[in-house]
């Protein structure tokens, strides 16, 4: 089940963004894989919040972050995403893949999707659990 993550967005039918005096924090868990997080303008213009697999649907534009850097660093992490998961074999494949699959990079990333937690119990994206002090 895909979550939206209406914290960073209240209405996903305009996608605004929420000001920092009415921002809050939820405490459940957030996939960076499998959840929607991801502002896009589709090709008629409307705005969409989508997940990350779903990148390859051809009826997107680009993401439409609020500034341009973070457009680019959304850019290099779905980059890296799609390299981690389902790199070409070699040049053919490479060739081959003319048209995006939203199913074949969603079923490529969920075998990777438990390191991509951001909030909840357990390990955490990016978080080195040996690195933690023990306050035991």
């Amino acid at each position: 089940m895909m979550r939206h993550l209406d914290f960073f967005f209240p209405n996903p039918s305009t996608c605004e963004y929420p000001s920092s005096k009415n921002m809050t924090f939820a405490s459940m868990p957030i996939n960076l894989i499998m959840d929607a997080w991801i502002p896009v303008l589709d090709k008629t213009g409307a705005r969409r919040i989508i997940a990350p697999w779903q990148i390859a649907d051809r009826s997107l534009a680009m993401p439409d972050w609020p500034r341009a850097d973070l457009n680019l660093a959304c850019y290099e992490f779905l980059i890296g995403l799609v390299f981690l998961a389902d790199p070409p074999r070699d040049h053919d494949d490479w060739e081959a893949r003319v048209a995006p699959e939203p199913e074949r990079l969603r079923n490529a990333l969920l075998p990777h999707a438990e390191a991509f937690e951001l909030m909840g119990d357990g390990p955490r994206f990016l978080q080195d659990p040996r690195a933690m002090p023990d306050f035991g």
